[in-house]
């Protein structure tokens, strides 16, 4: 296992843009479920940065409402 790797990992479709003809593509998730006084461990916070550089919808979620605000 990677350190700081999320609890989920899946994708969505989205729909492109006008500009990119209407295509739909497969957006990575990766949510990372926390009880309400869990911590980000350092591992995990430095695997979210990368995620986020690279596109991933990356987000500590602590309750549904946070996973269905991530698919939004």
């Amino acid at each position: 296992m990677i350190p700081g790797f999320p609890d989920l990992v899946g994708y969505q479709t989205v729909t492109i843009t006008q500009d990119m003809v209407g295509q739909k593509i497969a957006e990575m998730i990766m949510p990372e479920i926390k009880q309400l006084k869990g911590k980000k461990g350092e591992a995990q916070i430095r695997f979210q940065t990368q995620a986020l550089k690279m596109g991933v919808k990356y987000k500590f979620c602590r309750s549904v409402k946070d996973f269905r605000d991530m698919l939004r």
